[in-house]
């Protein structure tokens, strides 16, 4: 009888805890992806080309994070193997006030912001006149958990390019010619929305210049300020089919390719030298992950509830038969 009696008691408790774990897988498997984030300051992706016919490639970027994090730097450089005198000092692309990345994702979504200030942007080669000047551009994208996506830029101040001040179109890209030089098409606003996801780049620059300084004979490619993207967790948006928008100003079918949010496919031409990167963060500064936001799960019903209830069931009518069973045999005795 002691022994039908330690039965029965053991098949309650195995009962209770397959029940207890069996709900909390259910609740960490009902738990929705938060979704994901990332923004850029800046990005160049260019093809120099040396008086002895050398490509380098350089593929580089300023304050690239993916969230949750943040990133402030002002200053991206790059150093050239094989230009006039060795090369060994950095050539500047990027020097700006102030340079700040984030990208968030928590409870209520996910979202990027950029936001770049009084920023000069410099080829190498070209001595006597930067490629691009602005006073500060701002991109942001927000993936919020219930909503649609959405997606903003915005340019403020004036936009210089090769030394001549520019009115941005909404309706396509800016063309400068500059005789001697070279032409650049500057793309201001590209944006993408769907159901699920939102990007943007404040300004797009293509570029195709002859230098003429530090043996360099050509230099083509791309660059971005201020990119943003952020998609919905894959239980958000409640299924609905994408769609596509394209606000004015985005680049046309027949534009450059790109990758993502306005970013330039990696250069093709074969490097024959290396190229050295370094993304200069000012002392003060930070660069480390924002703080994620960590949130219990939410209760109800799972996918695996009838699974739950169903093996409940049987483990606590196996040890109601062991009671049964137990009394009829003390009867008996």
């Amino acid at each position: 009888m002691l022994v039908f009696r330690r039965s029965a008691a053991a098949l309650g408790a195995l009962a209770a805890v397959a029940l207890v774990a069996a709900t909390g897988q259910s609740a960490v498997a009902d738990t929705p992806p938060a979704g994901t984030a990332s923004a850029v300051t800046a990005r160049v992706g260019l093809d120099v080309t040396l008086l002895n016919s050398v490509d380098v490639p350089i593929d580089v970027s300023l304050n690239a994070v993916h969230a949750p994090q943040s990133a402030d730097g002002n200053l991206l450089t790059a150093t050239v193997q094989g230009l006039k005198g060795g090369g060994s000092a950095p050539q500047t692309l990027v020097d700006a006030a102030l340079g700040h990345s984030a990208a968030i994702v928590d409870k209520d979504g996910a979202r990027a912001s950029v936001d770049l200030v009084t920023a000069d942007v410099k080829l190498p080669g070209l001595l006597l006149r930067d490629l691009l000047k602005v006073q500060e551009v701002k991109a942001s994208a927000d993936c919020p958990a219930h909503g649609r996506p959405s997606a903003a830029v915005n340019v403020l101040g004036d936009v210089t390019v090769l030394g001549t001040k520019v009115s941005l179109s909404a309706v396509g890209p800016t063309h400068v010619a500059v005789p001697g030089i070279g032409v650049v098409d500057v793309e201001f606003s590209q944006k993408e929305v769907t159901s699920r996801t939102a990007a943007a780049t404040a300004l797009g620059v293509t570029v195709t210049v002859n230098p003429g300084g530090l043996n360099v004979l050509k230099v083509s490619g791309s660059v971005q300020l201020a990119s943003v993207s952020c998609e919905m967790g894959k239980q958000h948006g409640g299924g609905t089919p994408p769609v596509h928008t394209t606000a004015p100003g985005a680049p046309s079918s027949s534009a450059a390719p790109t990758t993502g949010a306005g970013n330039p496919p990696p250069p093709t031409s074969a490097p024959a030298e290396p190229v050295s990167v370094t993304s200069t963060v000012p002392a003060g500064t930070d660069a480390s992950p924002a703080p994620a936001r960590v949130d219990l799960a939410e209760t109800g019903g799972g996918s695996s509830a009838p699974m739950i209830t169903g093996v409940a069931l049987v483990l606590v009518g196996a040890g109601t038969g062991a009671v049964v069973l137990t009394r009829r045999r003390r009867r008996t005795h």
